[in-house]
């Protein structure tokens, strides 16, 4: 296995923490999430860039990465309607509409037909990126204005 495919295959691996630091509640937890989303954006970006930079562009190469982009987006869109974040019909309609065109590119690919695809996805996990961090910094904020707000009730008098 090539860099480039091992950088593909850490994305893979780092669903499973992602998913765990989403759910369970924990000081910081969404610092911890961006933190592991953007670390798994980035070796996509890199897996790429360094598979055609170093002309190491193989056929598993070709067929994982999409499917780790499926997987890590549909992952973190199932956690976010698992925490009430986000509703489940836009993301069944947006796991749908991937898993679609993913059929329509394997169709084009059986017979001989290249897609371009690559600005796609990148945009759509940018967005999506974005769209997380500012929620991480509303939600923390919020937090904050309303520990400022609040008496802290610890304290227990008889």
């Amino acid at each position: 296995m090539n860099f480039p495919n091992a950088l593909t295959a850490l994305r893979v691996l780092l669903i499973p923490p992602l998913v765990a630091v989403l759910l369970i509640r924990f000081e910081e937890r969404e610092i911890y999430g961006v933190a592991i989303y953007i670390l798994a954006v980035l070796t996509d970006w890199l897996d790429g860039f360094l598979a055609r930079r170093w002309k190491q562009t193989t056929v598993f190469g070709k067929l994982l990465d999409p499917v780790a982009d499926k997987m890590l987006t549909s992952a973190v869109l199932i956690s976010l309607v698992y925490l009430h974040e986000a509703s489940v019909w836009i993301v069944v309609v947006i796991i749908a509409r991937e898993f679609a065109v993913t059929g329509f590119r394997m169709t084009a690919a059986s017979q001989r037909i290249v897609a371009d695809h690559r600005a796609a996805p990148h945009v759509r996990e940018q967005f999506l990126l974005g769209y997380g961090c500012a929620r991480v910094l509303e939600q923390r904020a919020e937090h904050h204005r309303r520990l400022a707000r609040e008496p802290h009730l610890g304290a227990v008098f008889p």
